[in-house]
C-alpha cells in the first residue's frame, strides 16, 4: 500500500489533470461554437451568392 505522502501527491495530480481536462473541454466546446457560427455565416453567404435573382440579373 502507497504512503500516505504518495497518496496525496497523486490525488494532487489527478485532481489537477481533472480540472486541466474541464478547461480543455470548455475551450473545445467555445472553438465549436466559434467554427459553427463560421460556418453558417459561409453557407448563407454562399446561398446568396447562388440564388436565382443574381443568375437572372446576370
Amino acid at each position: 500500500m502507497p504512503n500516505k505522502t504518495a497518496q496525496a501527491a497523486s490525488n494532487s495530480l489527478l485532481f489537477d489533470l481533472d480540472q486541466r481536462q474541464n478547461q480543455v473541454l470548455t475551450e473545445l466546446d467555445s472553438l465549436n461554437d466559434r467554427i459553427e457560427a463560421l460556418l453558417s455565416e459561409w453557407t448563407a453567404s454562399r446561398d446568396e451568392e447562388n440564388s436565382p435573382d443574381d443568375r437572372l440579373a446576370a
